[in-house]
């Protein structure tokens, strides 16, 4: 257990701008930053951190919190692992109390966490200090022209061709052999436990946060029969299709450039980060998955593909690539001179000369795919009508409608394809693909969609009426979490000259329980938060701050707080300047703004009571009743009309 000292200390050392920037792209805008909601597959930015405030908010999913939760969210920890992970972030020496309620699904995920990092360290040890390590790894690796550092970086190892090596080493640590078997590094064949690795040069696979999660092998033997490589298979650390081979390597240089290098090998990804290249992964020899476009996407929205000169394996890629532009992505494509590799290429020529190959001949994919397929079709009509319902497809993938006019512009010249042709199929492509997701009765396609003008609705004008009592509600507890310690200035009479009025200060949070303690909340996480203002100003103590409400240990107080703390709208900071129009913020009508929230709280109130006794006046059976309802009626009814007044407002119901 972690001392709540330390706690506190992690708290206030992590900024939620540096945490979420280690996994999102953020561009400031105003006072707070955006980017791409790692939580949920999304084309335009919703995802929104406030700096000032210390949390994040997804306007599009409602995932929201503080650094700690974030880290909690998007790496899968427990609230203790979050803070091990900020305390290392932050160079915070953490002194654990014993805590003796270890839970049973952090250890086991721990514990395979430790074997793949044994089975690292071991793998690494063989390669540098056994003959058979040293003769036949070692020397391949270094026959690719990996120096002794990348070598050490990337942790590479050499697994032996010894039956028992590995085996015998686990053993000597005492690891359990079913955690071995759920690793992937052992398989059990007739209650015999063989390893799953042998006499293969080994490649770790780390996940985003860096541990190693799993390995690739490769075989250096000659034997037909042999796979050239073998990945682990899948377990509860590892899913291939959400891993990118060199990720975590690369993931700072990628949102520094605000750019991702894509191939296909793994030596290709060390090969190039060795020469300076680091924004570099690998899809590890298989088509790109939509998660594994994500996890790009979480960096930079901006991908490019180089390709190995083979023109028959560039084809067969491209069908994957339909995916990114399915997201939203930019996507460019390279494709090396014939019998070069990435990791050729670069070895041959160096940085510069690959940096500038991807400057000139780096294309655009929809026009690259629609003159490499235009070159193999050449002047055979079946061939050509294939073609061009293959790039509409492509086309129609695009979620941007104005990225997709201008392939429509470009194929239909490159093509000879009337443009109106190529937008009616894709539109109806694009109807299709919706029409899956549609209840039966909805599955027409729009008029809009077909080219047909659609009439337009008139509405009826309606009357303005007072918002419901949860709304006003709503607006007392966001003015008591974002000013509750504000000072503003209130009238009260002078304690030395009675009917005399003098200007003290009072907090926010004394005004408003003060004025509205008499009158109940609703909802129940209103009067909670409610509540623990009320509490601390009757003690005559500060009114709590915003992290209270934040870190609170009730998720729906802690997301109610993150809620109205946030706001999708950002004032421009130069729309005074634009504009010429100055538009006061909350802090410089505060006053008014306080007591119009109160005063409009008070109103819904009053009205409510009001219909309540109209109905109880339908129902009054006797005349003494009846005109204590009346009277009842009336003082609500000054109330209202005072209260309007104050407001400057006339109610319609």
């Amino acid at each position: 257990m972690i001392p709540e000292n330390i706690v506190t200390n992690i708290i206030d050392a992590a900024r939620i701008e540096e945490v979420v920037s280690d996994f999102v792209t953020l561009k400031r805008r105003g006072a707070n930053l955006i980017g791409l909601c790692p939580f949920h597959n999304e084309r335009t930015p919703s995802f929104s951190v406030s700096p000032a405030k210390g949390i994040y908010k997804c306007f599009g999913c409602g995932a929201s919190g503080s650094a700690v939760k974030f880290v909690m969210e998007h790496e899968k920890m427990t609230y203790p692992e979050a803070l091990h992970y900020l305390a290392k972030k932050y160079h915070i020496v953490i002194e654990e109390v014993a805590d003796e309620q270890g839970r049973q699904e952090k250890q086991h995920l721990d514990s395979l966490y430790v074997i793949t990092d044994f089975a690292c360290r071991h793998f690494s040890h063989n390669l540098h200090h056994t003959d058979e390590g040293k003769s036949v790894g070692l020397s391949y690796f270094t026959g690719r022209g990996f120096t002794p550092s990348t070598i050490e970086k990337f942790q590479l190892g050499y697994s032996a061709g010894n039956y028992n090596a590995f085996l015998d080493e686990a053993r000597k640590g005492q690891f359990n052999p079913d955690l071995l078997v759920q690793t992937g590094l052992v398989t059990r064949k007739n209650d015999q436990l063989l390893p799953f690795f042998r006499a293969r040069v080994m490649f770790p696979i780390h996940n985003l946060s860096g541990k190693v999660v799993a390995f690739a092998g490769r075989t250096l033997s000659k034997e037909k029969n042999q796979p050239k490589y073998i990945n682990s298979p899948e377990t509860e650390i590892y899913v291939k299709s959400k891993i990118l081979y060199g990720i975590y390597f690369a993931k700072k240089e990628i949102r520094a450039k605000d750019q991702c290098i894509l191939v296909e090998g793994y030596t290709d990804v060390i090969s190039l980060h060795q020469a300076g290249l680091e924004n570099v992964v690998a899809s590890s020899g298989t088509a790109l998955t939509q998660d594994q476009i994500r996890l790009i996407k979480r960096l930079t929205t901006n991908i490019t593909i180089l390709y190995d000169g083979d023109a028959a394996g560039i084809k067969a890629a491209l069908r994957g690539v339909d995916l990114v532009l399915e997201e939203g992505m930019n996507v460019k494509i390279a494709v090396l001179p014939d019998a070069e590799d990435p990791d050729s290429y670069v070895q041959k020529y160096g940085k510069q000369a690959l940096l500038q190959f991807l400057q000139e001949q780096a294309k655009d994919f929809v026009l690259f795919k629609t003159e490499l397929f235009l070159q193999e079709a050449g002047t055979d009509p079946v061939k050509r009508t294939a073609l061009v319902k293959d790039i509409i497809q492509t086309i129609a993938r695009i979620p941007d409608p104005i990225k997709r006019l201008f392939y429509v512009k470009e194929c239909s010249q490159l093509m000879e394809v009337p443009e109106n042709m190529i937008i009616a199929q894709a539109n109806n492509l694009k109807w299709q693909k919706l029409n899956k997701d549609l209840p039966d009765g909805n599955r027409n396609m729009p008029d809009a969609l077909k080219g047909k003008e659609q009439p337009v609705k008139k509405t009826a004008r309606q009357d303005a009426e007072l918002p419901d009592e949860t709304v006003c509600e709503r607006e007392i507890i966001r003015l008591l979490l974002e000013f509750g310690n504000e000072e503003i200035p209130v009238a009260i009479e002078h304690p030395d000259a009675p009917g005399q009025l003098q200007t003290s200060y009072q907090t926010v949070a004394q005004c408003v329980v003060q004025e509205t303690q008499s009158l109940p909340l609703e909802k129940p996480v209103y009067r909670a938060i409610y509540n623990l203002f009320r509490e601390r100003t009757d003690a005559g103590l500060p009114a709590p701050t915003t992290d209270t409400f934040i870190m609170h240990s009730d998720e729906n107080i802690s997301r109610t707080a993150i809620n109205l703390l946030t706001s999708p709208y950002e004032l421009s900071e130069n729309w005074e300047k634009m504009h010429g129009i100055f538009i006061d913020d909350a802090l410089n009508r505060f006053k008014e703004q306080v007591f119009d929230i109160i005063n409009r709280y008070k109103l819904t109130h009053i009205m409510k009571l009001l219909d309540t006794t109209g109905e109880q006046l339908k129902t009054a059976t006797t005349a003494e009743q009846q005109q204590d309802l009346l009277q009842r009626h009336l003082r609500l009814t000054n109330l209202k009309r005072q209260l309007s007044d104050l407001l400057g407002i006339t109610i319609i119901r």
